[in-house]
């Protein structure tokens, strides 16, 4: 009840998406250093953790995941992870139209929730990698104003972004940001991710707050139960040795 006895933890954001979509390079780009392994091969050992310092008071853990691959292991694998962050951000190629192993992904995390409606269900941010590669065709000169729709490629961003978003099945609610990671060139479009994670910050904590209670409170009850059956347990072996 005392928000001074609160333990502020740092908020865990899982990065999401299929095999090769950009999820390491977003790390690096974010940590503004090379921490995460960019080789063209997925990575099969599991997940990676970073810890990203974002303005002076939010400390994020960022974890880089394996690609979804369509296998159920790998699905397992990261639903176990994403029912349990603060918040997801959701990588996708702008110039891939293949979305459907995202959209069933989405599909299980959504349903895990609806089964569990106690739970604060955290945001999801989509971001969109190689908008670089969006026509017209060599004409990639950033930085750009999103807000310009009267530049071509400024459209073509946005409407790889809305039809990621439809096509996945994330909420119209949900906010996302066109990026373009390319290597050996300044990440275009990052400093408006920053400034999106620092929005949702405080519903991304909310979430964590809402299941670090949900555990208490499981953990205490078993806690009762435990020691409730022992006091039977010891009543019947009272019982036992007066007879």
């Amino acid at each position: 009840d005392d928000p001074e006895l609160v333990e502020v933890r740092p908020l865990s954001v899982l990065l999401v998406g299929q095999v090769n979509a950009g999820k390491s390079s977003l790390v690096n780009a974010l940590k503004e250093q090379i921490v995460a392994g960019t080789d063209a091969l997925p990575a099969t050992d599991g997940f990676h953790y970073h810890a990203l310092q974002l303005g002076e008071d939010l400390e994020l853990h960022l974890i880089d995941t394996p690609g979804l691959d369509g296998a159920e292991e790998t699905i397992q694998a990261l639903l176990e992870q994403a029912v349990q962050a603060d918040l997801l951000i959701w990588v996708s190629q702008a110039t891939q139209p293949a979305k459907a192993l995202d959209k069933q992904f989405y599909g299980r995390w959504n349903d895990w929730f609806e089964a569990h409606l106690s739970r604060k269900k955290p945001p999801v941010l989509l971001v969109t990698t190689h908008n670089d590669s969006l026509p017209p065709a060599g004409s990639w000169h950033p930085p750009y104003d999103l807000s310009d729709l009267a530049d071509k490629k400024v459209q073509n961003m946005l409407a790889a972004l809305h039809y990621t978003q439809t096509t996945i099945g994330l909420a119209e609610s949900t906010q996302g940001v066109p990026l373009s990671l390319l290597p050996g060139a300044a990440a275009c479009n990052v400093d408006v991710l920053q400034a999106l994670l620092l929005t949702l910050s405080d519903e991304a904590r909310a979430a964590q707050l809402n299941r670090e209670r949900l555990d208490a409170n499981a953990g205490s009850s078993l806690v009762a139960r435990v020691l409730q059956q022992s006091s039977g347990l010891v009543k019947v072996g009272v019982k036992l040795a007066l007879k």
